[in-house]
């Protein structure tokens, strides 16, 4: 089986001193709905959320960067993931989270959070409890020290081509965007930022979807292609240009292993190579 590729990438460490911003900070939520704070705006008891995240979550800025107006609870998903509070009903148009945001030389800070759905259920507003949360995620003030290290150089890898095992991905007959384990959406997230930070020399990329031979050839097509397109959604909600990638599906005509097992179980574990994502790019 295909190992899951390992990226590491060097987080720089930001020093600052924020100059109060409190006043008209209300003003701008109003002008901007997106990660914002409104005194107005209510959220959930923090023991009202799902046992199992009693200890909070850890918030990644870039993905709660990236949320905007007209996104879909799926998107939503791929993102930051499903509420943390029992929605009440299917349409339920709030979603709730706790994250927990890290302080330079200050114990963390614990923020909610707050996404609101319009009737078509697309996001149309989000918001924190504690202006302080907002912090996280704004522009740094002008005026403001900053001391970082050198950038780093993120390269992409030299042969062209990432290939993503499926099972690790989506898990056996699985496409969505909600399938998406959080330890994969780490390592796609890391490439994608190694995309952007060549995009200028990238001509274009292309993610192409494979199944094992189990279905018939239709099914595997779709399947397949639902794959690639699912992981082309991903690239840009992360902010890749739309433009720069072709999604397509190749079902199972690509096959790296050949498998005779008669047991069902066995035959399926033996045939996960086969169910991956493969992503070629190809650069200037």
């Amino acid at each position: 089986m295909n190992e899951m590729p390992h990226f590491s990438l060097k987080l720089r460490t930001r020093k600052f001193w924020l100059l109060p911003l409190l006043v008209g900070l209300s003003a701008t939520a109003s002008a901007a709905s997106i990660n914002t704070f409104e005194r107005a705006v209510t959220f959930p008891e923090k023991a009202k959320v799902m046992p199992f995240l009693k200890d909070d979550f850890y918030g990644n800025e870039s993905d709660l960067n990236n949320l905007r107006t007209g996104l879909n609870k799926d998107q939503v998903q791929m993102l930051i993931g499903n509420t943390h509070f029992l929605p009440k009903l299917m349409t339920d148009r709030t979603w709730h989270y706790i994250f927990k945001f890290r302080e330079l030389d200050k114990p963390d800070i614990i923020c909610q959070y707050q996404i609101q759905f319009d009737e078509q259920m697309k996001v149309s507003a989000s918001y924190f409890n504690k202006p302080t949360c907002v912090f996280h995620l704004q522009p740094l003030p002008v005026g403001t020290v900053i001391e970082t290290e050198a950038p780093v150089a993120v390269p992409l890898p030299a042969n062209a081509q990432l290939s993503l095992p499926t099972n690790m991905l989506f898990g056996f007959n699985k496409s969505k965007l909600n399938d998406l384990p959080e330890a994969v959406r780490d390592t796609l997230r890391t490439f994608v930022q190694k995309l952007k930070a060549n995009i200028a020399t990238l001509e274009g990329i292309t993610i192409i979807g494979h199944t094992d031979r189990l279905g018939n050839d239709d099914q595997n097509l779709k399947l397949s292609t639902a794959r690639a397109e699912t992981i082309k959604e991903f690239f840009v909600l992360q902010g890749v240009d739309a433009e720069k990638i072709k999604a397509v599906g190749k079902g199972s005509t690509a096959p790296l292993n050949e498998c005779t097992d008669t047991d069902r179980k066995k035959l399926i574990d033996c045939l996960a190579p086969n169910r991956r994502v493969d992503i070629e790019f190809k650069q200037e």
